[in-house]
């Protein structure tokens, strides 16, 4: 009974571990190869990264994973955790499309939902707002198109740059 019980356990672990669940505690990339023919990358808190068929010439690493720092003060107010979008640089000749939880919660009383944009750091470094599919009341992501990667966050512009 006792080698069934430790067997049980060993096999629970093993399960546990192939699914996949520890990347997002653990800041490991969540990682796929996408080829010509399209695809799809979900990452964590239901990130998601989405290549049209046709849009890469060739087999590309993709990677999503959640950022270690959050940048320092943002042109907005964030209401998701920051991504990091990669390979870090990586550059489109036709948009692909990535996808962003958000937080209602974060949405200051004087925002609405339709103010929630992505914005991604640019070549130079300074963050700017893709357009963003607009939530709907029960949605709790937003995408945009982008013809880069870098890092992203779902965020709503306050005050004065409104």
């Amino acid at each position: 009974m006792r080698t069934g019980n430790i067997f049980l356990t060993l096999l629970l672990g093993c399960i546990v571990a192939s699914c996949g669940g520890s990347d997002e505690e653990s800041g490991d990339p969540f990682t796929k190869t996408i080829g010509s023919e399209g695809g799809s990358l979900d990452g964590p808190l239901n990130s998601k990264v989405t290549v049209a068929p046709g849009v890469l010439k060739g087999d590309t690493e993709f990677s999503i994973k959640l950022a270690e720092e959050e940048p320092e003060n943002p042109p907005f107010k964030p209401v998701s955790p920051f991504f990091i979008f990669g390979k870090e640089g990586l550059k489109f000749d036709k948009m692909v499309t990535i996808r962003v939880p958000f937080d209602k919660g974060q949405i200051p009383v004087y925002n609405q939902l339709p103010d929630v944009k992505i914005f991604i750091t640019g070549a130079t470094g300074s963050w700017e707002e893709l357009p963003t599919t607009q939530p709907g009341e029960d949605d709790i992501t937003v995408s945009a198109g982008t013809f880069h990667f870098s890092a992203a966050a779902a965020g709503v512009k306050t005050g004065m740059e409104k």
